[in-house]
């Protein structure tokens, strides 16, 4: 009998090929715009980011900077972009604080007719339907004067008063405060004239009458006030 080849199993016949329709398709890159060609040269990443308009998605910044020979990645868009807009670098743009206030209170009245829509048979959510859509009427009415503001309006700013640090030291004589007594009843026989024996940042290591040292903070304690000046206090306080 005539001897056949057979077929060599490393052998890649025609089936085994991936039809040319079935290849995924590169995607073309995009030509760069002459302008952002002629800042390319010697500059950083952050100089090409700030350069492409603020319109282009971050993909798009990344596919021009691959042809213009620039590797930058997504979170650099958006950090870069984040710092020119709070004006580290480039050139920040005007807070529009109207704009805003009014898309806050749209956005509200929007979720809580939305939220009173959902009624259901009970009482207690009538109730709170009845109360949400008073919530509504009060929010339309600041939305109407919020539309009256000038275009340049700026909330005013209020400024932080920092507290007075206690600055107890070693040796003061402490009392709890008014507040805390009822906190520390039935542990603390006396909760007036105890004494500071260490301070450590917020909290402070103080010694009861009875000898008792107790790891508390600071802030439950305030100066001591002997027992002659709280009787007048008291007494001006009537």
């Amino acid at each position: 009998m005539p001897k056949t080849n057979k077929p060599n199993k490393k052998t890649i016949t025609l089936t085994s090929l991936v039809p040319l329709a079935a290849l995924p398709v590169v995607p073309e890159v995009p030509e760069v715009p002459p302008a952002v060609v002629a800042v390319v040269a010697a500059q950083s990443k952050s100089a090409f980011i700030r350069s492409c308009p603020t319109e282009m998605s971050a993909k798009e910044v990344i596919v021009h900077a691959l042809a213009a020979g620039i590797a930058i990645t997504t979170p650099q868009v958006y950090a870069c972009r984040s710092a020119a807009r709070l004006g580290k670098g480039g050139t920040a743009k005007p807070v529009d604080a109207k704009g805003r206030v009014l898309h806050t209170l749209q956005h509200t009245i929007e979720k809580l007719t939305k939220l009173a829509a959902y009624s259901a048979d009970s009482i207690s959510a009538t109730a709170m339907t009845e109360s949400t859509l008073q919530a509504v009427g009060v929010l339309r009415e600041a939305l109407e004067a919020a539309h009256e503001l000038d275009a340049a309006w700026a909330p005013t700013v209020i400024a932080k008063v920092a507290k007075a640090p206690k600055g107890f030291q070693v040796g003061d004589l402490v009392d709890l405060t008014e507040k805390r007594r009822a906190q520390y009843e039935g542990l603390i026989a006396n909760v007036t004239g105890l004494v500071v024996v260490k301070v450590a940042g917020k909290s402070m290591v103080v010694e009861t009458t009875d000898g008792v040292r107790m790891f508390l903070p600071t802030a439950h304690f305030c100066t001591h006030v002997p027992a002659a000046a709280a009787e007048v206090a008291a007494i001006a306080a009537q």
